[in-house]
């Protein structure tokens, strides 16, 4: 069965684009909210949590606008992405994300990422 892509949009009110790029974009920022652990080694990344590891390449980033990633396994046209943007009206910073989900597992997928998501806004001190 061919995955679905999911776009997610979060409202990060008062945060810095260049604060926000450091939690996204680096292995320490990442460790903090999105895997227990996070290592890379050129362009492959790992992502740990409770004894897990996932593996995914990191296929382009843009320094403050983007990262995108591909995990290991998957389709060639399958990726997750973190952007940052802001929001022209409101002037506030917003983080979407970019993923690929099976049918039946859409609804579980989007919950995990709220998840992570609450707990990056824990870190950034933004609720």
């Amino acid at each position: 069965m061919a995955k679905e892509k999911i776009t997610i949009q979060y409202i990060l009110k008062s945060i810095p684009e260049s604060l926000l790029w450091s939690f996204i974009s680096d292995d320490a920022g990442l460790s903090t909210w999105y895997a227990d652990n996070v290592t890379h080694f050129g362009k492959r990344h790992e992502f740990t949590w409770d004894g897990y590891t996932e593996a995914a390449d990191l296929l382009d980033y843009k320094d403050l606008e983007f990262i995108r990633f591909r995990r290991e396994g998957s389709e060639p046209d399958e990726y997750w992405e973190l952007r940052i943007s802001v929001d022209e009206v409101t002037d506030n910073t917003v983080l979407t994300i970019t993923d690929f989900s099976e049918p039946d597992e859409m609804e579980d997928d989007i919950s995990l990422w709220n998840a992570q998501i609450e707990q990056l806004k824990d870190r950034l001190g933004c609720r």
